[in-house]
């Protein structure tokens, strides 16, 4: 039990210093084989307490690691088989641990274990370098080419960058975040190419099947709402996972619903396997649920997703998976995250400095769609915020957020299968934008009395009139 406590520490480590070795790559202070030595050494020097975070210049302690393990001389090859060899001997024998580590914290892992973790950190410093490469030469510009737009990013030009004080070295690394404001014709000029023409050659799932993992008893709502969401804006086919006292009663909402009663059955995981190859998105957290074994099984079924790279939203109860547990999607790929202001809190701290820390360990792979007036797209590992336009209304009824995962699910798998770059950036923009406009219109109707039952009679409307090309 102690070894899966303490390991989210020591992978947070890793991390951090795969981002540090992939901003010196980028800046040409490092190649790549030398980078992949380098890493291996300085992560060792951590484990083994010779180098303190925020203690040292990290100029100095770069020039100071150099001229030690003359990797120049010595090679790459040479150098990282040093470093595992390390790696095995602090496992065995622990020298002064560094602050960053408690007393006796190696002890608690296998020479295998390390390796491992080693092996990791070069993978994900190499996928992190490639990341900070391409933003730096494509300077948040999206690329198209042939008879397609070129649009100069979501932002129309305007950019702002906010500056905070570091408290750390690590700190230092991410201390300028980017405000860009989302420039909404671009938006929709590029989301109406991501949007797939309706053709008589495509079969029945073509065009999206989406999986929404949620729905208990006293929660029946929201998987409704997410699941029937994400095929009114064009998905094929929904199905609903959920506990068998909610089954019935999501069945009696829409006869257009695959509905399964599996998530309270011993075998639930097994029976929900073979449907997970089927779906091309996964919605998880919709109604789920605090009840302790639902939720486990839920955390086996984001594990079972992560480890394919299915793509995943994760939102309401899903998010209170990850709440001790973000080590879970750090570094995974295809996440997408929409939290609402508390549970954004609740995620990453109310500190700025402390959640932007915290929002750089999840990786190049995760993005975070803060819902609130105005909502906020984090991509973490670009130290960007992308920031929607206030639309919408006042009125904020129950089921506005599955609405948004819904259809999120949907648009994530189109811009997914459009080869755009930044496909979770497009699709949590797009969704966005379209639920404000489905409550903006409905909202007219209804004013106060607006429910999400009635924005999901707009759906078919709005969608035509902001999405649709006339030639579809």
């Amino acid at each position: 039990m102690a070894h899966r406590l303490l390991l989210p520490r020591l992978v947070q480590m890793v991390q951090a210093t795969a981002l540090h070795m992939a901003i010196w790559r980028r800046n040409g202070l490092l190649s790549e084989t030398r980078a992949t030595a380098a890493l291996s050494s300085i992560l060792c020097g951590q484990l083994r307490g010779e180098f303190h975070f925020g203690r040292q210049d990290p100029g100095k302690r770069w020039r100071g690691l150099h001229q030690q393990l003359d990797i120049g001389a010595v090679g790459a090859a040479q150098s990282r088989n040093r470093g595992l060899h390390h790696i095995r001997e602090i496992s065995h024998k622990v020298g002064q641990p560094a602050t960053i580590l408690p007393d006796g914290y190696l002890q608690l892992f296998s020479s295998q274990q390390l390796v491992h973790v080693l092996q990791a950190a070069h993978t994900l410093e190499v996928s992190l370098h490639r990341e900070l490469i391409v933003t730096q030469h494509r300077k948040s510009r999206l690329h198209r080419t042939g008879s397609k737009v070129v649009a100069q990013g979501l932002d129309g030009g305007l950019q702002k960058s906010v500056r905070t004080e570091p408290n750390a070295w690590t700190a230092r690394t991410m201390s300028t975040i980017t405000e860009i404001p989302v420039h909404l014709p671009k938006l929709l000029a590029l989301f109406k190419t991501v949007v797939p023409k309706l053709t008589n050659n495509k079969h029945k799932g073509q065009y999206g099947r989406i999986g929404v993992i949620g729905g208990s008893l006293e929660y029946t709502g929201a998987p409704y709402f997410a699941a029937i969401t994400s095929i009114r804006v064009g998905a094929d086919l929904g199905h609903v996972f959920c506990h068998s006292n909610a089954s019935a009663i999501i069945k009696s909402y829409s006869p257009d619903l695959i509905v399964h009663p599996v998530l309270d059955s011993i075998d639930a995981v097994e029976k929900i396997t073979p449907w997970l190859e089927r779906l091309h998105v996964v919605v998880i957290g919709p109604g789920l649920g605090r009840e302790p074994s639902i939720l486990k099984t839920a955390s086996n079924i984001l594990k079972l997703c992560l480890n394919v790279q299915k793509p995943v939203v994760i939102d309401a109860d899903g998010l209170f998976l990850l709440n001790d547990n973000l080590e879970l999607i750090c570094g995974q790929r295809n996440v997408l995250l929409t939290p609402n202001v508390m549970e954004f809190r609740r995620l990453f701290g109310e500190d700025n400095d402390a959640a932007r820390q915290k929002m750089s360990l999840l990786g190049d792979g995760v993005v975070v769609l803060e819902k609130g007036a105005n909502d906020k797209v984090h991509i973490p590992q670009r130290n960007e915020v992308h920031i929607m336009p206030i639309d919408g209304s006042g009125r904020r009824c129950g089921g506005q957020g599955d609405l948004l995962s819904g259809s999120l699910a949907t648009f994530y798998y189109w811009s997914l299968q459009s080869n755009e770059p930044n496909p979770a950036l497009i699709a949590a923009c797009a969704s966005s934008y379209f639920v404000k406009r489905l409550n903006s219109a409905a909202f007219q109707k209804f004013g106060r009395s607006l429910l999400a039952s009635d924005m999901v009679n707009e759906i078919a409307s709005t969608f035509q009139a902001d999405f649709e090309n006339s030639d579809c």
